[in-house]
Order: structure tokens, then C-alpha cells, then sequence
């Protein structure tokens, strides 16, 4: 029997669409499937949101090279999508963290709900200068193009997300628990600890192409917070009206 698919109206015989791969029967959205939709999406062992994170967390370098390299897509969640989802997990989490400390302690962090709201749309200006700076740490030999190492900047950028978000979870439980203020990323070591974990994900991520260098590598972590670093100090003066940057802490440092 012949059917139409809904999806792209080319006629097939069988239970999906020879074209698109669309099913005949295609339910409405009934809040039952709906649901059951999105539980699929974020559990599911074929490429699902929860298992992009764990790969991302264990290895980051070879999920980058497989995906950009290996040519890989369907293996893994879509790290695109991955990106905007993790940013809107990871701002919705930190501005719980916020307000609670707020409601507890009764003081208004102006920097940290200002970093809550423009942290995710500078994470966009964040991509391609440490892509830049990575393509410049290997320009001598033979490279990807920089298109493809702003894909892996961003895979970065998405993995960075995901600690401060698990972060201001714990932060937050801690604070509830305690009822004092927790905030685990308040500390040099922070900073210090993720630059060797994407020093980490550079050296795996450059280890078939043979260009894996731990100098190299751990050079690359230490630019990836230093452009943080830079534009963070640059939101704070542009907010200030660019009259100097006032009082503030970050990672622990004290800056006025």
C-alpha cells in the first residue's frame, strides 16, 4: 500500500519513507507523547543528551576529533543543539544559586546576576578567539581548517558549561544544607584545575593528527581563562559606563 509522508510528500510502500525516514504513523502530541519525547531525547544510549555529557566529560578530546575529524555526526547528539541547551540549563541552575543566597543572606550580587545573563551570549565571542589561538598553537604543521577548530572551541565552551552548571548545583545544596555560602569556583584552583583539563582535551584531541604537545596543550588552557578572564573585565568596565571596573572578586582574586 502506498502512503504519502507527511514530512516531505514523497510516495512510498512500507512503514517508513524511503526518503526522509519518516514513520507512517506519526502520533499528535498528546502531553503522554510529549513527554515520553523528551525522556527518549535525553536518555536514549544512541546519541542522547545525557550521553553526550557523559562522553564529554570523559573524554572530550575524542568526541571532538571523531565528530569534526572522523566525520562521526550521527554518533553523537547534535553539539549545536548541545550548546544552547547546556547555556539555558547552566543559566536557570546559576540563577537559582543566586537567589537563594540572596533570600538567605540579603545581599545583591549586581556582577554575578549581570555574568548570569551576558556570561551565555559571550560564550559566542569566547569560540572564535580561543579558536583562533589554538589554530595559531599549531599553524606550523599540518591543520584543520578554522572553521573546524571554532567547532571544537565551542565543544569547549559547552564542556565548561556543564562544570559550572554540576558547580552551582553543589553550590547550591551546600547552601541549603549549611545555610551559609557555598561557592566552590570562588578559589585560584578553579581555574587552574580546568586549564589542565582542556590542556587535556588539546593534547587528545591533536593525538592522531601527531601534534600532540603537552607544552602546547597546556598553553591552550591557560588562554582559554585568560580570554575569560579578559572579557569578563571588559563586561564589567563597558557596564561601568568605562569608568574603571570598581570592586569585585573572581576565582577567588580581588580586583578594584
Amino acid at each position: 500500500m502506498d502512503h504519502t509522508c507527511s514530512n516531505c510528500s514523497n510516495t512510498f510502500d512500507g512503514k517508513y519513507c524511503n526518503s526522509c525516514g519518516q514513520s507512517v504513523n506519526v502520533p499528535r502530541f498528546t502531553l503522554n507523547h510529549i513527554f515520553e519525547e523528551a525522556f527518549h531525547a535525553f536518555t536514549h544510549a544512541d546519541k542522547s543528551f545525557i550521553g553526550f555529557v557523559k562522553d564529554l566529560i570523559l573524554n572530550p578530546g575524542k568526541l571532538s576529533w571523531e565528530y569534526i575529524a572522523e566525520r562521526k555526526r550521527k554518533k553523537y547528539f547534535n553539539p549545536f543543539t548541545f550548546f544552547i541547551l547546556i547555556n539555558a540549563i547552566n543559566a536557570f541552575v546559576e540563577g537559582g544559586d543566586l537567589n537563594l543566597k540572596e533570600n538567605l543572606f540579603h545581599f545583591n550580587n549586581e556582577y554575578g546576576h549581570i555574568f548570569n545573563v551576558y556570561s551565555k551570549v559571550l560564550s559566542l565571542v569566547i569560540i572564535p578567539v580561543f579558536a583562533f589561538i589554538i589554530w595559531l598553537i599549531h599553524l606550523k604543521k599540518p591543520r584543520l581548517l578554522f572553521s573546524e577548530y571554532t567547532v571544537f572551541a565551542m565543544i569547549i565552551v559547552s564542556l565548561y558549561s556543564v562544570v559550572e552548571t554540576f558547580v552551582h548545583v553543589i553550590n547550591y545544596l551546600g547552601t541549603s544544607l549549611r545555610h551559609s555560602s557555598v561557592s566552590v569556583e570562588d578559589n585560584i584552583l578553579y581555574p587552574i584545575l580546568f586549564a589542565i583539563y582542556v590542556a587535556y582535551a588539546n593534547y587528545s584531541f591533536h593525538k592522531k593528527m601527531n601534534k600532540n604537545s603537552w607544552p602546547k596543550s597546556i598553553l591552550a588552557g591557560i588562554f582559554f581563562f585568560a580570554v575569560q578572564f579578559a572579557v569578563q573585565l571588559f563586561v564589567i568596565w563597558s557596564i561601568r559606563g568605562f569608568n574603571g571596573l570598581g570592586h569585585f572578586g573572581i576565582f577567588g582574586i580581588q580586583i578594584s
